[in-house]
């Protein structure tokens, strides 16, 4: 599967897995430590996943949830108030 760049900076995502437990997620690969302007704000980064494919499906659809549109409100008849 192929991941997606991190919708806030366009860096690409990087995989990181916790070693002993084997728990994978996926997160911004700019680097911030050095406070460079070109570097990511958000640092967005998923939950931790017992599979790649899992955390890649939640990097690459994460981008959708942040950013719908929500739906307005409406009277009991349907009608936009």
């Amino acid at each position: 599967m192929k991941i997606e760049p991190c919708p806030f900076c366009g860096e690409p995502g990087e995989i990181i897995i916790h070693s002993e437990k084997r728990w994978i997620k996926i997160c911004c690969s700019a680097d911030n430590s050095d406070n460079n302007l070109d570097d990511c704000t958000v640092n967005p980064e998923t939950e931790w996943c017992k599979k790649e494919s899992e955390a890649i499906k939640l990097w690459n659809t994460r981008q959708d949830k942040h950013h719908k549109e929500p739906e307005p409100p409406s009277n009991s008849k349907g009608a936009t108030l």
